[in-house]
């Protein structure tokens, strides 16, 4: 018989996750009946008691199961949620004689101002980015947001939660973080991490290399292949800087305390996608990129400063996937 001393942290992580997926399921509803209200105010009383319930079993779930960041995540929709409420109970002009579009709300968590322990990078063009040693002194949070063709490689430096929003024709290496990734209005990169948590929303053409012991979770992606993390052989490549070949991905996991995890890389909930036996058409698997390289690096590429561009070259199938993509030489 096995042994159960784990069994309830299981079913407490269990709990959490199937909360989650609930919440989102719920979270977009709402956000449909809201859309849909128009010129009609008598179902506002009703979705503000939605919301307010949503609200209450939060701090519930807070209180027996709900990890501090993912009740910090929920809490940041409940609020988009009720500033979308606002806006649509305010009268409307009965005459007007211009029209636009509603942007759809994001209902994913945004970046916005990094707190000041966090570390950093932002509005970058045909850059790359690799941290010195000296500052892997305390484990931080990550944000990074608008980029354009670039590299990061953030494997010397202790992460717990990375946000990434924003990105275009990027690559992102990672290594393994103790908390979870979020990713937002990306297109045309690639990402290599090992975290708890993976959630990605309004992305396209993404290469994801994965190892995650929970469901990755995607809402209005498509064009994303998942792979798994011992799939990104590649990211140990000469001209790229990063920790040595002796320092495995094993000790990597073991020091953001996600060893003896199975990977679920290939389990993916796709929010737009809810028709059981059928696959999303938003995303595919791919195991081995073998005569399929992701990339190539010529030559030594040197961080914290603008490369000549292009540094990063995408190339995408009919269907919007990624096929393949390397880095040129700065010329």
């Amino acid at each position: 018989m096995e042994s159960t001393s784990n069994q309830p942290a299981q079913d407490i992580k269990k709990a959490a996750e199937e909360f989650f997926v609930a919440f989102q399921r719920e979270v977009a509803a709402i956000h449909d009946r809201i859309t849909e209200l128009n010129d009609q105010r008598d179902g506002i009383a009703d979705i503000k008691r939605l919301v307010t319930d949503l609200d209450k079993r939060v701090t519930d779930a807070g209180s027996l199961y709900l990890p501090p960041y993912d009740q910090r995540q929920c809490a940041i929709q409940l609020q988009a949620l009720n500033e979308q409420l606002s806006k649509a109970a305010k009268p409307r002009a009965k005459f007007s004689f211009k029209s636009s579009k509603a942007a759809k709300t994001s209902l994913a968590a945004s970046v916005t101002v990094a707190p000041p322990s966090a570390w950093t990078l932002n509005d970058k063009a045909t850059h790359y980015e690799v941290p010195s040693p000296s500052e892997a002194n305390e484990v931080r949070d990550a944000y990074i947001f608008n980029l354009t063709d670039s590299i990061v490689d953030l494997r010397r430096i202790p992460l717990a939660a990375v946000h990434l929003q924003n990105l275009d024709k990027c690559i992102v290496i990672l290594g393994a973080i103790s908390a979870s990734v979020m990713v937002e209005g990306c297109c045309s990169s690639v990402i290599v991490v090992g975290c708890r948590q993976f959630r990605m929303h309004a992305s396209t053409g993404m290469a994801l290399f994965l190892h995650v012991p929970s469901s990755p979770i995607i809402e209005d992606c498509s064009g994303c292949i998942f792979s798994p993390y011992a799939a990104a052989s590649w990211a140990v490549i000469p001209g790229m800087a990063g920790p040595s070949r002796a320092e495995t991905f094993a000790s990597s996991l073991k020091k953001a305390g996600l060893n003896g995890a199975t990977s679920r890389w290939g389990d993916v909930e796709d929010f737009n996608w809810l028709r059981r036996g059928q696959s999303s058409p938003n995303w595919r698997k791919m195991d081995d990129w073998r005569g399929a390289q992701p990339f190539n690096v010529n030559g030594n590429l040197e961080s914290g400063g603008p490369l000549s561009p292009p540094l990063v070259r995408i190339l995408l199938d009919d269907d919007g996937f990624l096929c393949s993509r390397d880095t040129v030489k700065a010329q």
